[in-house]
């Protein structure tokens, strides 16, 4: 068993630590949040990306992790959202070849598809979903990370 890192990444990125078996029956979850990498306008562009890298390195170090899976969007709703996910993105791939961690991108309707059964769900509709597994997430960047932990429980490193 080791450690599994699920990210929803974004200037807000939603989290969860977790560990399971290979079935997926025994879901241990270490911690799970939010994290908040917002541009302060007196500080360098690359701040916040700075922040994103140091604050990675230091969970993967600290909880042993050995596999991040994250999910994978392919449109963004404005320019700046896709330049900050593209940032994490880049920045948590070298991360992973730095550590020797394997990482895999899961589609936000498969998200959605192996949570709530529909794969178009709405934000509202997965945080009440990941609400019925007991857990309480802060907001929906925590609920999807808590989301793909359950996928991932429940299927594995397969996913549509």
């Amino acid at each position: 068993m080791c450690n599994v890192l699920a990210l929803d990444l974004g200037t807000s990125t939603g989290f969860c630590i977790f560990s399971c078996d290979e079935g997926g029956k025994n879901i241990h979850v270490i911690s799970s949040g939010t994290k908040k990498f917002h541009q302060n306008g007196r500080v360098s562009l690359g701040r916040r990306f700075v922040c994103f890298r140091d604050w990675l390195r230091s969970i993967i170090k600290k909880h042993e992790i050995c596999k991040i899976f994250y999910e994978q969007v392919f449109a963004h709703s404005g320019i700046q959202p896709a330049h900050v996910y593209g940032g994490f993105l880049y920045h948590m791939a070298a991360i992973c070849d730095d550590f020797n961690i394997a990482l895999h991108g899961i589609g936000v309707c498969s998200i959605k598809k192996r949570v709530s059964g529909f794969g178009h769900a709405s934000k509202a509709q997965i945080i009440k979903k990941v609400r019925e597994y007991d857990f309480n997430p802060i907001d929906d960047n925590e609920a999807d990370a808590i989301a793909i932990m359950l996928a991932v429980a429940q299927h594995g490193d397969k996913h549509e």
